[in-house]
């Protein structure tokens, strides 16, 4: 049995997300690559059927998020993780429309049955509540990037192509190993030692991400411990829709899913 064929038909025919891949993913004479991956999407699974794929949202990517999803998953993929932007890109009303898209893709999943067997990072019963603890969210400085001349880097996001007001931050390379005080400073990060006050304190700080190349290339100084808060207005429109998922979702099976801490509902759609 193909795929296609073993997908429910509500997430067969979805309306044509092309042209928001090609926003992004294009060859260098312009053309978009979206009928390429596509094409190649099933040998992929075939291979390895438990892959997942990462999607990231920025402001022209808004009107297309829902379909987006469904669309991801109509292709066979059933695990969509997702986020937005750390940059300074968004703008008045972005956060209104986000919300709206992640409401009508919650009423698409409830109303489908899709949460039985797909996922989708937006909705998750960890999100939303005040801090627990005092990890970094990100893990540069511990996923080194490697250049074509051998040299290291806290992570791809540090790279000179990744950055636009900083330069590239080296840590070693392949000949002369890590400098480890270079390292030092992201082993010892965590979430309080490069957050305002209004982020430790926010009643629904958690999930809320952050970056370390984002906030090296945004902050006012050379420094990885100002943390970039652009996408802040966005987290607490994802954490109201992801209320109202669970909320939802629990009225429709006649439970509290957001108290369960594992166990027998969905942890994350």
């Amino acid at each position: 049995m193909s795929i296609l064929h073993a997908l429910p038909p509500c997430l067969l025919h979805r309306p044509d997300t092309r042209a928001k891949h090609n926003l992004q993913r294009v060859y260098p004479n312009g053309q978009g690559s979206y009928d390429e991956v596509v094409k190649n999407i099933p040998r992929w699974l075939e291979q390895f059927p438990k892959s997942s794929t990462k999607v990231t949202i920025s402001s022209d990517d808004i009107p297309y998020i829902k379909e987006s999803v469904l669309h991801l998953w109509g292709l066979g993929i059933k695990e969509v993780n997702i986020n937005v932007v750390f940059e300074d890109v968004w703008k008045p009303g972005d956060d209104e429309r986000f919300e709206d898209q992640l409401v009508g893709l919650a009423d698409e999943i409830i109303e489908k049955k899709l949460y039985e067997t797909y996922s989708c990072s937006f909705f998750s019963k960890m999100l939303g509540y005040p801090y627990r603890d005092n990890n970094n969210w990100c893990g540069a400085g511990k996923m080194l990037a490697v250049d074509h001349l051998g040299n290291f880097y806290p992570c791809v996001r540090f790279l000179g192509f990744s950055l636009q007001n900083r330069t590239a931050l080296v840590l070693g390379n392949c000949f002369d190993g890590i400098d480890r005080n270079r390292l030092r400073s992201f082993l010892t990060l965590d979430m309080v030692s490069q957050s305002p006050a209004e982020c430790i304190d926010c009643d629904v700080a958690m999930g809320c991400a952050w970056c370390q190349g984002a906030n090296y290339d945004c902050a006012d100084t050379a420094t990885i411990f100002q943390r970039a808060t652009y996408l802040c207005k966005m987290h607490k429109a994802r954490v109201r829709a992801n209320n109202y998922f669970w909320n939802k979702l629990g009225r429709k099976l006649g439970k509290d899913l957001r108290a369960e801490s594992s166990g027998d509902g969905p942890g994350t759609c």
